[in-house]
């Protein structure tokens, strides 16, 4: 029998539902029958739970859509195909049957009401439910509160929760430079206003966590301002600190607030003038504070992270501090002070030279990584007895080859990682660590762009998929950068600075959550067009499960370059979601990225994916359809300013 004959027999026969449960089953080993195998209704409830776990999406699709698939399986399935979960009859007779079964935790129903047109059996359910009923996604439904009149229109009665993420969302597109809103004038100008007009409202709202995410909003007028850097609450006027409108006089009247963390805000802010910063230095209400405390040991690190002197730590880091003042401080007797001094870029060469004398390791770390610490001082440190230090020596970026080929001699590993990701550490050297044993040390060596092409080529056949996935990511990421050197007509190839991954992140960046991945490739050093590259890359691994996880902001862990003080669970919260709006709106992300992301069940996430200037014209369109009254009506906009491409 010819093949395409054979072919066509199988295909009907995995097609044909009096085909016997055991057929199928061998049907189903033929990748190119698995789909139809799928939807057949003769298909036994094993078969369908083992190909609910296939990696085509096809597949899945056709077992969300097969009148056999168990519950369970059809719940599994739900977020990815809505539409296939509300019209399965085997949801109808759950509905009907069992209705207490039914999962009713609010990331299953955000994932499922992006669609909306929602079948009335179902909606009449969720309507009457005494939980999901007055749910964001419920709330924020079209069938529930109806078609938005214009782009950015927000219900009178809406709750201020939601008022003021809209006030976050827009914020982060208006701050994406040359993206999103930039190139559509007249949603710009529109979202700009909306944002005003909710501000003041916002303001006097009576949850200091609204407040606080307002006194930092960079719209807000400086009336506004005014008013609430006298606000009751301490973490709302420190918020206020670091508002980019804040005048220098109210920054003199809030380095005199009664509350500790605001002033160590005022200590820590770059805009500070010099002679606030001098008299925060000798703050007295701290002082009395640290009276019954005496810390000179490193024992103190290994409790929580101290915040009891956040003023003068935050005097000792900011570039801003006069010399004298940092020469005072380098004397102090808490090592948290002295290790944010040796930092300071603006603290002079011979305070440094002392400062790596000191008996704490982090202070001797902290001049190890100070990148205005003199070569000399750089060579005894790569001798120092701890292994911090030297790590600290061994990635810095001027620290010499020589000094670099004596640490790859070291016995710590976190050492050998950080001489293998440096950009000047000799070739022979990274030949030598690319046999190392350590998996890390070797992804490392892949992780950096001066290794030599057949080392590379070598570690793209490594048996730990962290570093030959990093080895051929890196051989991409070489091309790529000559390709946009040749295009800008530079000859010379410029090292690049490509830190995929650090000890003390204790995770390879392929095992982090999406938004990991995205905070740390906009670390990253080069062109944007090679982040792109990267995203695309990792975006072909995001699994539904990636998705459906993502920028959960409850779950997030905040990470800021400044954070003096404990927050409140709320105030942390929305600090996170301000880092996840800043990634996701990123120019680098590529259309494959926004594409998954907008099956997220973070109505959030959706918000922004249609706003992007990078998310495809038929994404947009879906989005257009989307069940969140405020997704759709940004989608919608969007798609009518943005001609669709042609293919």
């Amino acid at each position: 029998m010819p093949q395409q004959e054979a072919d066509e027999q199988h295909q009907a026969e995995a097609a044909n539902p009096a085909t016997s449960t055991q057929r199928l089953e061998v049907l189903s080993a033929d990748p190119h029958l698995r789909s139809v195998v799928a939807g057949n209704p003769s298909a036994s409830v094993a078969l369908l739970k083992l190909l609910a776990q296939d990696q085509d999406v096809r597949v899945r699709q056709a077992v969300a859509s097969n009148p056999n698939t168990p519950w369970q399986t059809l719940e599994q399935l739900a977020w990815e195909f809505p539409h296939a979960f509300f019209a399965h009859p085997a949801g109808l007779l759950q509905l009907l049957a069992h209705p207490e079964q039914i999962r009713v935790d609010e990331a299953f129903w955000g994932a499922l009401l992006r669609v909306a047109s929602i079948p009335s059996l179902w909606w009449n359910w969720l309507r009457s439910h005494p939980t999901l009923r007055t749910s964001q996604a419920m709330r924020l439904h079209v069938l529930y509160a109806g078609e938005a009149i214009h782009p950015f229109d927000i219900a009178q009665d809406e709750d201020p929760y939601t008022r003021l993420t809209l006030v976050e969302l827009l914020t982060a597109c208006c701050a994406q430079e040359g993206g999103s809103l930039a190139q559509t004038t007249s949603l710009a100008c529109i979202a700009e206003q909306t944002i005003s007009d909710l501000l003041p409202g916002l303001a006097q709202e009576l949850d200091p966590t609204v407040r606080w995410a307002v006194a930092s909003n960079r719209a807000l007028s400086r009336t506004w301002l005014t008013a609430l850097a006298q606000d009751q609450e301490g973490d709302v006027r420190a918020s206020v600190v670091w508002n980019e409108q804040t005048t220098e006089e109210l920054l003199r009247r809030l380095a005199l607030d009664k509350d500790t963390d605001v002033r160590s805000a005022v200590a820590w802010n770059e805009q500070t003038p010099a002679e606030v910063l001098q008299r925060l230095a000798q703050d007295e209400q701290e002082a009395e504070e640290l009276e019954n405390t005496s810390d000179s040991s490193e024992g103190a690190y290994e409790h929580e992270y101290p915040f009891w002197i956040p003023v003068r730590k935050g005097v000792a880091r900011n570039p801003q501090t006069p010399v004298e003042t940092l020469r005072t401080l380098a004397q102090h007797h808490t090592w948290e002070v002295r290790s944010l001094v040796a930092e300071n870029e603006q603290t002079p060469g011979e305070i440094l030279c002392i400062l790596a004398q000191d008996a704490d390791r982090w202070v001797r770390c902290g001049v190890a990584s100070n990148t205005q610490t003199p070569v000399e001082v750089l060579q005894t440190l790569a001798q120092d007895h701890e292994a911090d230090v030297r790590e600290a020596v061994a990635a810095h970026p001027q620290t010499p080859a020589d000094v670099l080929q004596a640490l790859a001699q070291d016995a710590d590993e976190r050492v050998l990682r950080s001489v293998a990701e440096h950009p000047q550490t000799p070739v022979e050297v990274l030949r030598l660590l690319a046999q190392n044993t350590d998996i890390w040390v070797r992804s490392a060596i892949a992780s950096n762009t001066q290794t030599p092409v057949e080392v590379l080529q070598t570690l793209t056949q490594d048996q730990d998929r962290h570093v030959w996935w990093v080895a051929n990511l890196v051989q991409k990421v070489v091309a790529e950068s000559e390709r946009l050197l040749g295009e800008q007509g530079r000859g010379k190839k410029q090292p690049l600075s490509f830190p995929l991954h650090r000890w003390y992140d204790r995770s390879h960046i392929l095992d982090m959550s999406i938004e990991k991945q995205l905070r740390k490739i906009a670390l990253l050093q080069g062109p944007d067009a090679l982040r792109q590259m990267i995203v695309s890359i990792l975006a072909t691994d995001w699994e539904n499960h990636n998705v459906l996880g993502a920028f959960d902001a409850s779950k997030a862990e905040r990470m800021t370059t400044w954070d003096p003080a404990p927050k409140t669970d709320g105030i942390a919260i929305l600090g996170a979601r301000r880092d996840s709006y800043r990634h996701i709106m990123a120019s680098f992300l590529p259309a494959l990225a926004l594409q998954k992301l907008a099956a997220s069940p973070q109505w959030e996430v959706r918000y922004l994916v249609a706003l992007h200037e990078q998310t495809p014209w038929g994404t947009r369109r879906c989005l257009s359809q989307d069940g969140n009254r405020y997704v759709r009506a940004v989608a919608r906009a969007k798609a009518e300013m943005t001609p669709q491409q042609t293919p």
